[in-house]
């Protein structure tokens, strides 16, 4: 199973889950920055918008 996770490049993610349950800091960051690439997307996508 580890062999899969580490094929699709998913080991990552389950290990970034796992210290985030264990650190508030480290949770608050990455929603953070979940928050700030999602709102460049956005931004992006207006800018983009307006070019007509």
């Amino acid at each position: 199973m580890e062999n899969t996770l580490i094929a699709l490049g998913l080991l990552q993610v389950r290990e970034l889950g796992r210290s985030m349950s264990q650190s508030r800091t480290l949770c608050l960051v990455v929603l953070f920055g979940i928050l700030l690439f999602g709102g460049l997307i956005l931004f992006l996508m207006y800018m983009a918008g307006l070019q007509k």
